[in-house]
């Protein structure tokens, strides 16, 4: 069929957490296929995804919570160290969340004797996993704590939320003072990559 890759819940149900070995069948076929997982916003069993429209306020000021929980049961349960080519995607959450996270994962296995992981969880994320945007100027800016070659530029055409017609001046505004391979990587050289696409 040609297709590049899938997407999942953002957030399991509590009783098939995403540590469970239910869905080894799903990660190993994921690997095998070359095939990233993405994690899409608003697509969960969290709370953050059930608030009804009148809360959406909640929901916009604390979406990236749910990929974030997702994301340290894929570190700390072992999942990608079972299966250490599978590529995982935060699709349209966001980014700007990320250093923070990675900042605190890390200083909780740094003093951990018995977090079960090989590697940092930051190196499992510079590793093993990806990150899309539409509007991130705080994101793009931290973009040496994410890692450039982890970020992925979306204009989210031709949703509502999305930036065009004015996506070239968007990514201009958030880009000031990048370098070209920075803004080349991120707006669609790190996507070509991932998915296999010619640039």
């Amino acid at each position: 069929m040609g297709l590049k890759g899938a997407m999942i819940w953002c957030s399991p149900p509590k009783e098939q957490p995403y540590s469970s070995d239910i869905y080894d069948p799903f990660w190993a076929t994921a690997q095998e296929l070359k095939m990233p997982i993405s994690l899409h916003a608003i697509t969960g069993m969290g709370v953050e995804s059930q608030w009804n429209w009148g809360e959406r306020y909640m929901r916009s000021t604390v979406l990236a919570h749910e990929v974030e929980k997702s994301f340290s049961v894929l570190i700390f349960s072992g999942v990608l160290d079972r299966f250490p080519q599978l590529q995982i995607v935060s699709a349209e959450n966001n980014i700007g969340w990320i250093p923070y996270f990675l900042q605190r994962m890390d200083r909780f296995a740094s003093r951990s004797t018995d977090s079960g992981i090989k590697l940092k969880p930051s190196e499992y994320f510079q590793r093993q996993m990806w990150a899309t945007y539409i509007f991130d100027y705080v994101g793009v800016q931290s973009r040496q704590f994410i890692g450039v070659d982890r970020m992925m530029w979306s204009s989210d055409y031709p949703h509502q939320a999305s930036s065009w017609p004015k996506s070239q001046e968007v990514v201009a505004r958030d880009f000031a003072g990048a370098s070209e391979d920075d803004i080349f990587k991120i707006t669609r050289g790190n996507a070509a990559r991932l998915y296999g696409f010619a640039v």
